[in-house]
């Protein structure tokens, strides 16, 4: 179990290092933007913890990317979690946007 965490984790460094380099993050529009659907600034332990998630969905393949969306469908707030989840993608992986999109609108029902 540890090699496949392992792997995900470098998966997921690997992407950030691409993304930052190949392309224009603005963490601050998208610490905004999260704000912004949670109705408050998350501290910074918290926007650690959302940039780590943001991070992971990005790097997930396709099969883990849509279990993911299928999970915050059901329960807590699924509009909220998949409205944060949309713009994690949009602002890391912009992408997948296309696909983040499709699969939330076969979620609907």
């Amino acid at each position: 179990m540890a090699l496949p965490r392992a792997l995900a984790a470098l998966t997921a460094a690997l992407v950030l290092t691409l993304t930052a380099g190949c392309s224009s993050y603005d963490e601050d529009a998208h610490r905004s933007e999260v704000a912004d659907v949670l109705g408050a600034e998350p501290d910074d332990q918290t926007w650690q913890e959302l940039r780590e998630e943001a991070d992971s969905v990005c790097a997930s393949d396709e099969r883990q990317f849509t279990l993911g969306a299928a999970a915050l469908s059901d329960g807590g707030d699924p509009a909220r979690d998949l409205s944060v989840r949309r713009l994690h993608v949009e602002h890391v992986c912009p992408d997948r946007l296309a696909e983040h999109d499709e699969l939330v609108r076969g979620l609907t029902y």
